[in-house]
């Protein structure tokens, strides 16, 4: 293992799977943003049995709350020194207009605030 923290969001199915088994492969210790617990478990499960490491954690993340994006960023920077890769790989295309309990639509609450969000809060806890 090489020791290197990586962040993916958008790992349940298409790119960020494939991302994160190409990153555990190369022994980085994986940190997971899904939804739901139980589907990034499962990604988590086939991870593990397609590459042997099981230096996986999954977190519950909802991105487009921004509640859950600061949760989620103290909890990081609680357990981990640091961070080596990021990859905002989470992205929605609803088929009517929503809007989150926190008033924003939520297509721009996942494909815009959110990797802002993330990256900015990661930069100024972990740099």
């Amino acid at each position: 293992m090489n020791n290197k923290n990586a962040i993916i969001t958008g790992i349940t199915s298409g790119i960020g799977t494939e991302i994160a088994i190409g990153l555990a492969k190369h022994g980085y210790k994986l940190h997971l943003l899904s939804r739901t617990q139980k589907s990034g478990n499962r990604i988590k499960e086939n991870i593990i049995k397609l590459t042997n490491n099981e230096s996986i954690d999954v977190y519950e993340c909802d991105l487009s709350l921004q509640k859950n994006i600061h949760k989620f960023v103290n909890d990081f920077k609680q357990k981990n020194d640091g961070l080596d890769v990021l990859i905002n790989n989470a992205g929605i295309i609803p088929k009517k207009r929503i809007i989150t309990i926190e008033g924003i639509e939520m297509q721009f609450a996942v494909n815009y605030i959110a990797p802002f969000l993330l990256s900015h809060l990661l930069y100024i806890t972990i740099v």
